[in-house]
């Protein structure tokens, strides 16, 4: 009879010692890309709530100027009292409504971005009836 000892292992621990450290060039390859795109979800997130804290802290403001009866100086308190600078509300009170705006520069805050991603500039705008 004939003997079938032919056996594809001795190949395949050929090809395994050719390729062993493969797994770890694709790896170190790939490491950069998604380091780089885990800091830009990081920084998206970042941006994403100053807009939210700007929006929150618009319709307080507003809301605040809508009852006072100096509606800039209203809302400029509210955004000192919330860490945003005085200069950047514009309040105003016409035909019964009080309109707030605010303006907010995000600069990128993560570490090998902030060269390469521009500063934002946030805006929100709220408006409310003026309540008598």
């Amino acid at each position: 009879m004939f003997s079938t000892r032919w056996s594809i292992k001795p190949a395949l621990k050929l090809a395994s010692k050719n390729e062993k450290g493969q797994a770890t060039i694709e790896f170190a390859l790939a490491l950069p890309l998604l380091v780089v795109f885990v800091m830009l979800i990081a920084q998206f997130a970042i941006v994403a709530r100053q807009q939210l804290a700007l929006w929150e802290v618009a319709r307080n403001a507003a809301r605040y100027a809508s009852v006072s009866t100096d509606p800039q100086l209203a809302a400029e308190e509210i955004a000192t009292q919330n860490g945003f600078a005085p200069s950047a509300v514009v309040a105003t009170n016409s035909d019964g409504i009080t309109q707030v705006s605010m303006t907010y520069k995000e600069n990128t805050s993560l570490p090998l971005l902030g060269p390469f991603i521009p500063s934002l500039t946030l805006r929100a705008h709220v408006s409310m009836l003026t309540e008598p």
